[in-house]
C-alpha cells in the first residue's frame, strides 16, 4: 500500500507531509500502491508551476483519472491536455485578483460562522 496506509493512519497528514519536506526536501517521491511511485510537491513555486503554467505538459496516470472521475466527477482537475487547457481558460476570469478580493465578504461570514 506504499505510504497511503500511513496517511490513512495519520491524525495530522499536514504536518507529515511537512516533517517529510524538512526531512527530504521540497520535493521529494514517495512509495505509492501496486509498487508504483508519487511525487509529492511541498514548494509553493513547484506547485504554482505545475498547476499555473505547464499543466498541459502533465498527463495523469490512468488509475488517477479513475479516482477523481469517481470523486470529484470529470471536470478541469481530471481533464488533461488540450481539453485541460481549454477549461483552464475559461475557469481564469473568475479567479483574478478583481474576482477574489469580491468574495472576500463572503469568507469573512464563513471565517466568523464557524469561529462562533
Amino acid at each position: 500500500f506504499g505510504f497511503a496506509k500511513i496517511l490513512l493512519n495519520s491524525t495530522a497528514t499536514t504536518e507529515l507531509y511537512e516533517r517529510w519536506a524538512r526531512e527530504y526536501g521540497p520535493v521529494y517521491k514517495v512509495p505509492d500502491i501496486f509498487g508504483r511511485s508519487r511525487v509529492i510537491l511541498w514548494d509553493p513555486k513547484a506547485i504554482s508551476h505545475f498547476f499555473a503554467r505547464d499543466t498541459w505538459l502533465y498527463n495523469q496516470t490512468p488509475f488517477s483519472k479513475i479516482v477523481i472521475r469517481t470523486t470529484i466527477g470529470r471536470g478541469v482537475l481530471w481533464a488533461d491536455g488540450e481539453s485541460h487547457k481549454r477549461q483552464r481558460k475559461a475557469l481564469n476570469p473568475a479567479f483574478t485578483a478583481v474576482a477574489i478580493r469580491s468574495l472576500t465578504s463572503v469568507f469573512q461570514c464563513a471565517a466568523h460562522k464557524v469561529s462562533h
